[in-house]
């Protein structure tokens, strides 16, 4: 069996799904028309299926080279012991991943990351779903402040795997129990909170940026969750159909008119 990476596996799922569905209708296909109609990738409708989300890079390679770098000299955390230094390490972290998500719908920066936003079936893959463009611009405010800081590679290394996995968890369609979702989110993002900040209205989007801990919402007051999950619309207004969205025009996206 061959494993793909997981941006590409909606594509090919949806690809399969609808490919072999004949919408209720009388006409058949032979396997050599199936062959010649997935090669040109359409499905059975004719039409060009949901297009795969751009492979999303990492910080965590400038993160964890700048901190290499540059921690050493720095005596700022260092003079704490080690247990307060940890968490001192972890909480900045955390927050600059907050600040930098809160500058992110700045409307520069708004170009880069509508990318991610633009997904109209938010799961797995949407944790993924991010412009090259957006990696790049957080490098200063991601890696360089917390090396800047004296935060030690081990810590910026073991925490952005944290941070990738929360990311990959409030992003999917997990659905949990509610009395779950009620204890979690006291301390975590969840997905159904998650869910809320890509919703349409603009009100609910400019809410739940937090990307491990919910605190930063709370101190902020940024936290949204009373919104039902029935009334959710998720993506971007200007970009309701998927079938527009091509991983050509993800690449540009930053460039059209706001």
């Amino acid at each position: 069996m061959v494993c793909l990476p997981p941006p590409y596996t909606k594509c090919i799922t949806s690809l399969v799904r609808k490919s072999t569905a004949i919408n209720d209708t009388n006409t058949t296909e032979t396997e050599q028309d199936m062959q010649r109609r997935l090669l040109a990738g359409r499905t059975a409708d004719g039409q060009q299926p949901e297009p795969a989300p751009l492979p999303g890079p990492t910080a965590a390679p400038a993160m964890v080279g700048l901190a290499q770098a540059w921690a050493p000299g720095r005596p700022v955390l260092a003079r704490l012991p080690a247990p307060l230094r940890l968490a001192a390490e972890v909480l900045l972290l955390d927050y600059l991943g907050y600040t930098w998500h809160r500058l992110l719908h700045s409307p520069l920066l708004w170009r880069l990351h509508r990318v991610h936003h633009s997904d109209l079936d938010m799961d797995l893959t949407t944790a993924w779903r991010f412009h090259f463009g957006e990696m790049l611009a957080s490098i200063p405010w991601r890696a360089g402040l917390p090396a800047l800081l004296g935060v030690r590679p081990a810590s910026v290394l073991g925490f952005e795997a944290v941070f990738e996995a929360c990311t990959a968890f409030h992003h999917s369609n997990w659905r949990l129990p509610f009395a779950v979702e009620h204890r979690l989110v006291r301390l975590l993002v969840t997905p159904r909170t998650h869910g809320i900040h890509h919703s349409q209205v603009q009100r609910e989007t400019d809410s739940n940026f937090g990307v491990v801990l919910t605190l930063w919402d709370r101190l902020h007051r940024t936290l949204r969750l009373n919104v039902p999950q029935q009334a959710l619309t998720i993506g971007v207004p200007t970009y309701p159909h998927a079938a527009g969205l091509s991983a050509t025009r993800l690449l540009a996206l930053p460039l059209e008119p706001l």
